[in-house]
């Protein structure tokens, strides 16, 4: 018999995406591959709404600093998964661009003249 493999992050069980949907509504499960070893892969799950301090502190960074800017919408957002994609400052990077993402409102376009 063929078991299904899971696809939340360690740490994380069916029961706790329950609870957070209940309490947060929509919520998001970001994967990071790690470029260097495709073979390892990296797994967190984050509330979809962005809290307002969080939006704002982002937000204030984002222009200047997008390291930063990414850093505090994952740890403003983040419910729970592999810690680090907390920790190492690339995949934290790319986690936080994702939610990031979010904080665009409109469509805008670049055309070379």
């Amino acid at each position: 018999m063929k078991t299904k493999k899971s696809i939340l992050p360690s740490g994380v069980t069916q029961e706790m995406v329950d609870e957070w949907k209940e309490e947060f509504g929509k919520i998001d499960l970001i994967t990071v591959v790690d470029k260097d070893d495709s073979s390892k892969i990296y797994k967190c799950v984050v509330r979809r709404d962005i809290p307002d301090k969080t939006h704002n502190q982002a937000v204030k960074w984002l222009t200047t600093d997008l390291g930063k800017s990414c850093d505090i919408l994952l740890k403003g957002c983040w419910l729970g998964g592999d810690e680090i994609i907390k920790k190492n400052p690339a995949f934290n990077l790319d986690a936080g661009s994702k939610i990031s993402e979010r904080l665009i409102t409109s469509d805008s376009e670049v055309v070379k003249l």
